[in-house]
């Protein structure tokens, strides 16, 4: 496979997936979800760029088309979907947007995300326990999400709600939390524990195995929530997750183990999402 085809793939797949994305969201809403989206996307580049110059812990491989300094301006655009798909996901499951849940979805997904990117060389760690990502890397994902949801809940930049702050300030707030909480989280977290373990490569099998007995939990777990998840959420999600299950089979090398890893994510998302409504209504009078 040629070196530069994931990472191609990608960039251009990326643009119809986000595209989806915005046009999925009511159309009055797609002014704030916009201003939403650059001020997450912006503070998620100013948290990777630090990231990679304080920590040297990862890299972006260079054959992205066009980077800020280290991070690819698409990666900056990836990132608002990441956050606020997250957030409408466990809004129609729970009804509120806790930063906690928000950041365990975000986790979730990045479980997923990482081993996948890293196996097909769009970036790379210097170490890992989880096809070759670290636990570190999976946490940095749940708390820069958990702390952009937190701040948007609490700093306003809508007309339409009490603001908390001027813009001005707002929009600072929002730009600088994040990752400032997200580099706390990571420091607390490696110093405190993962340093001293979880850091060897487990074997493809015992993944595989954690994969799927994760997946059957949360399955079991959201079972109740079963048809939750309205199609206009999930599409443009599941759009993203067929955009990394082609990346597995890109793969060549490794892709039947990295298949098996991967698979069980989907699970628990079929069972959440509202197909139609007739089906989500023979779901729920399932015994």
């Amino acid at each position: 496979m040629d070196s530069q085809a994931p990472v191609r793939f990608v960039e251009l797949v990326s643009v119809f997936i986000l595209g989806a994305f915005v046009l999925a969201q009511p159309r009055a809403e797609r002014k704030g979800f916009l201003k939403d989206a650059l001020i997450i996307g912006l503070a998620a580049v100013l948290g990777e760029e630090t990231c990679i110059a304080f920590y040297e812990f990862y890299r972006y491989s260079p054959l992205w088309s066009v980077k800020v300094l280290e991070v690819p301006v698409m990666v900056g655009c990836i990132w608002p979907a990441v956050v606020l798909s997250a957030r409408q996901v466990v809004r129609a499951v729970r009804g509120d947007t806790h930063p906690l849940a928000v950041a365990g979805v975000v986790l979730f997904d990045a479980t997923l995300v990482e081993a996948v990117s890293v196996r097909t060389g769009l970036w790379q760690w210097i170490e890992g326990a989880v096809f070759e990502v670290p636990i570190i890397g999976l946490v940095g994902w749940a708390a820069y999400a958990g702390a952009a949801s937190a701040v948007m809940d609490h700093v306003s930049l809508s007309p339409g709600r009490k603001p908390t702050a001027t813009p001005v300030v707002a929009t600072w707030l929002r730009l600088l939390v994040p990752p400032l909480v997200a580099h706390l989280v990571l420091l607390a977290t490696w110093w405190g524990a993962l340093r001293w373990m979880l850091r060897a490569p487990l074997s493809a099998t015992v993944l595989a195995t954690l994969s799927a007995v994760v997946a059957l939990l949360l399955t079991v777990v959201l079972w109740k929530k079963r048809g939750t998840v309205p199609l206009s959420i999930m599409g443009p999600r599941a759009a993203a997750a067929v955009l990394f299950f082609l990346l597995v089979g890109l793969r060549g090398t490794g892709a039947l183990e990295l298949a098996m890893f991967t698979v069980p994510f989907a699970v628990p998302y079929v069972v959440m999402t509202r197909w139609s409504a007739r089906v989500s209504h023979t779901l729920h009078t399932v015994a």
